[in-house]
């Protein structure tokens, strides 16, 4: 009995890392962008988003779930938790893009987190995509200043003269990337590289 039950738990893990599986989890989500509701798309929400109010404990700890949880995750467990991530998702929506990424550049574990989710290809591209949507919706807004700029720079650590051409130019990609190699990490932050993987 004991050796028919290793065999069907090996046999289950053995599926749930087979390309097949993840074909069938990605064919469900790119049908219906799930990653990028996870950051509310971006979309114009009638007004635009406020900068200079603060996160509340809920907000950081939807933010803290949807970075771990996309950064560190098979895909098979992310696709167990959509309903949980889709909720994490509209707790945020109506946050500034600036305050989304001030919360993970001032977290040495979200740090480590968006790094990881940087490398996983169509996750990455929809989790950034949703993200740049927003900073330029933000931005035909108006709600871009400089003073919010100045001020974003100097919580997360960055001189932003890195960072104000690619912000000012519109340039997304550029400005996450120099976001992720410029602020500087604290400690050891290989402790917070749970990628399950």
């Amino acid at each position: 009995m004991n050796k028919k039950y290793n065999f069907l738990l090996i046999f289950f893990w053995f599926l749930l890392l087979t390309p097949q599986v993840h074909a069938i989890v990605l064919d469900t989500w790119e049908g219906d962008d799930f990653v990028l509701r996870l950051i509310g798309q971006g979309r114009y929400l009638g007004h635009p988003r406020e900068y200079y109010k603060d996160l509340d404990d809920e907000e950081r700890s939807a933010i803290r779930y949807i970075v771990t949880m996309l950064a560190n995750e098979k895909l098979i467990w992310i696709g167990i938790a959509k309903s949980d991530l889709e909720t994490a998702g509209t707790r945020i929506e109506h946050l500034h893009p600036l305050r989304f990424l001030m919360t993970i550049f001032t977290d040495e574990e979200l740090k480590v987190g968006i790094r990881n989710i940087r490398g996983r290809g169509w996750i990455w591209n929809h989790f950034a995509g949703g993200l740049k949507e927003s900073l330029a919706t933000e931005t035909h807004l108006n709600n871009m200043h400089p003073e919010m700029i100045a001020h974003f720079a100097g919580i997360v650590k960055i001189d932003q003269k890195i960072i104000y051409p690619a912000i000012v130019n519109q340039r997304w990609d550029e400005f996450i990337d120099l976001l992720i190699t410029h602020i500087p990490r604290k400690g050891d932050h290989n402790r917070f590289d749970t990628r399950s993987f």
